[in-house]
Parts: structure tokens; sequence; C-alpha cells
């Protein structure tokens, strides 16, 4: 098992830079960020594994990790002028001292958690933008170095994650799992072991119609056969009317079916 945490933009303002900003959040879940008063190195948004919650009411927006082991981060976003943006990791101990500063303008960045690491922050930094759209954060823990493909789709009212098989034979299987949501740290538990592709959904009960549209789209386009039903977190805060609607309406051989006794 391996598990990715897909990271949206911060919903604490005071986590952004809003001083001359414009921002605009779209159905999408795309987030338009414009400043032309930004001068390079400011800090645009800052990511937290640690709040004080009690006081503010906001989670953290970072998952935890663990001190001397190997992640992966992974920077979606679009700027100006094809200009790269800059991230910045900012590792913290006990005493709330920074122990150490990684940064890149890649798309991708591996980092080794430092030991003595309680928690740390992630910072999108300007060079010379005036506007960036930004997508997502991914975080992961980095095993055995395997490549992992995610496709996705958000909405308003639901988020899909597909993790294709690796496997050619497990071409015309899929998984389905549904979880509640969408959230703004959403994390993805992958199993490895199973060879058939994996379709995660974090959906909140709204706009049914358009998420079976989609997935039938995706099984359509993926899929021939056959695939399976999973509940995933959450899944039993779904009505059972909603859980009947998907799976009718699909109108796809299952193989695996784990609802409840009054289904």
């Amino acid at each position: 098992m391996s598990e990715i945490f897909i990271i949206r933009w911060p919903v604490d303002l005071s986590a952004i830079y809003i001083h001359g900003a414009t921002i605009r959040y779209f159905k999408n879940r795309y987030v338009y960020y414009a400043n032309e008063v930004l001068s390079p190195g400011q800090v645009i948004c800052t990511w937290y594994s640690e709040s004080d919650y009690l006081s503010t009411g906001i989670s953290p927006s970072l998952p935890l990790l663990q001190a001397n082991k190997t992640y992966e981060l992974r920077l979606k976003i679009k700027s100006d002028n094809l200009l790269p943006t800059q991230i910045q990791i900012n590792f913290i101990d006990k005493r709330q001292q920074t122990i150490k500063t990684l940064s890149t303008t890649e798309e991708r960045m591996k980092f080794l958690v430092p030991d003595g690491t309680v928690s740390y922050t992630v910072d999108l930094l300007n060079l010379k933008h005036k506007w960036l759209l930004f997508d997502y954060l991914a975080i992961r823990e980095i095993k055995h170095n395997e490549n992992l493909l995610l496709e996705k789709q958000f909405k308003q009212h639901y988020d899909v994650f597909h993790i294709p098989s690796a496997d050619s034979f497990f071409q015309n299987e899929a998984r389905l799992i549904i979880c509640a949501g969408p959230k703004s740290q959403t994390p993805i538990m992958i199993n490895h072991k199973e060879h058939e592709g994996q379709i995660f959904v974090f959906m909140d009960g709204y706009a049914i119609d358009n998420l079976i549209a989609d997935l039938r789209y995706i099984l359509k386009k993926k899929y021939h056969f056959c695939f399976k039903f999973i509940p995933g977190v959450g899944y039993y805060t779904l009505s059972d009317e909603i859980r009947k609607k998907i799976r009718d309406e699909l109108n796809i051989k299952v193989i695996d079916w784990r609802f409840t006794e009054n289904d």
C-alpha cells in the first residue's frame, strides 16, 4: 500500500499574500492568482503540516511526514510568459527552528525528510510572475522508485482520480472506490497488490448525473468488461438511493459488490 496526498489552494486567507491580489475560484477548482505589484521572492501562499485548530478552527493543510523517509512533491500550475514557478520546503524541529530548506523550479522534487523534523511548511514563491493558475500539489512517499500514473478530474461536488493498471493483462478491469469529499487535502490509498486499475471518487452527494456521465466516459474509454465496486472512507454517508443509482446507471458487469444488507 502507498498513499498520495492531493493538496488544494489554501483555505485560510491568512496563508495567502492578498495585498493587491486578484483571486478567482473556478468551478473546476482551479485558482487564478494575479498580482502586478508582487516583488520577486515574495511568498504567494504557504501550506502547513501543523495548525492551532482549537484557536482557528482550521485543519493542517499538509500531511504528516516521517523523518528519514524519501518523498516526492509535485506541483501542477501554469504561469505567465512560460516562467518557471518556485516551490520551497522548510523543515522545522521541536524548538520551531528551521533545520533545512529545499527549493526547486521543477515540476517534481524528490526529498529526504531530515532527522529531527517535527513539522514542515511548503511555500509558493514569486519569481517575476503577474499571474498564476494553480491546480494542485501532490505529496507521496517513494517506494521502490515506482512510476505512479495519475489522471484526475476536479469538479465542484466531486473529485475523480484514476490510477491505470500497470499490467496490460488487467487493462479491462478496474476497482471503483467511493469516498466522502471533495476535500482540500485528499488522501488516496493505493493498493499495489491489485493488478486492476483504481478509480477513486470523493463526492458530497450532489451532481450525481454529472458524476455518472464522467465515470461512464472513463470506463468506456479505458475498460470494456467489468469493475469492482469498493466502499472507501466515508462511503456509508451516501444514501442507499445514490449508491443504487450509481450502480444501476453505469450498467457494467459487477464482479464484487460490497453494500449494506439493505442493498
